[in-house]
């Protein structure tokens, strides 16, 4: 009999062009998780996730390792993603990578993007479902609006926040004290 770890909490990160970019604990099972970004990183273990709350932001952190493209070849490292949940406009996750070589040279990336995040509780069979419970008329209507209102915001992030929001960069480390930064905010991998 195969068992698979299951998590607490399940994730979803999409672009706000619609791709996604991250699936931790799909259907609240570690096996298929995921974390890709386009024509940089693929991952190739993810950590069972840790989560947190702290006011009304949701956290759900987790790490493992990849594979970036780095100048043409592929290099294998560690990963660290935090996703924050906020159920607002400009939900948020950082992103950070290290590969380091055995002369001492360090290849670490740093993102930190907007995007649609959704965090999940798991019941004990799959994902919980949330049931929304009306006190009367004065509540629906406002399920209503703000209903209306998230689909007002979705039609007009389809081409996603400003990218001085955004933040991305790759910094190499020398042994011998040089430090190259590439900053890849301006880069293909995020103008597709």
């Amino acid at each position: 009999m195969c068992f698979f770890k299951k998590c607490k909490y399940s994730a979803i990160v999409k672009s706000f062009k619609g791709q996604t970019i991250a699936e931790i604990c799909p259907k609240c099972k570690q096996k298929k998780s995921f974390v890709t970004i386009p024509n940089l990183f693929t991952s190739l273990t993810v950590d069972k996730p840790q989560y947190y709350t702290l006011g009304n932001v949701e956290y759900l952190t987790t790490s493992g390792t990849g594979i970036i493209n780095n100048q043409g070849k592929e290099v294998e490292g560690i990963f660290t993603m935090i996703l924050s949940d906020s159920k607002s406009k400009f939900e948020r996750f950082t992103f950070e990578f290290l590969h380091v070589t055995p002369s001492g040279c360090a290849v670490v990336i740093f993102i930190s993007f907007t995007a649609d995040i959704k965090i999940e509780k798991c019941s004990l069979f799959g994902i919980k479902k949330k049931h929304r419970i009306f006190k009367g008329k004065k509540d629906k209507n406002q399920f209503e609006n703000d209903k209306k209102e998230e689909k007002i915001h979705q039609g007009n992030c389809q081409y996603g926040p400003p990218l001085y929001m955004n933040y991305a960069r790759k910094v190499i480390f020398y042994p011998n004290g040089r430090v190259d930064e590439e900053d890849l905010i301006n880069c293909s991998y995020y103008c597709e």
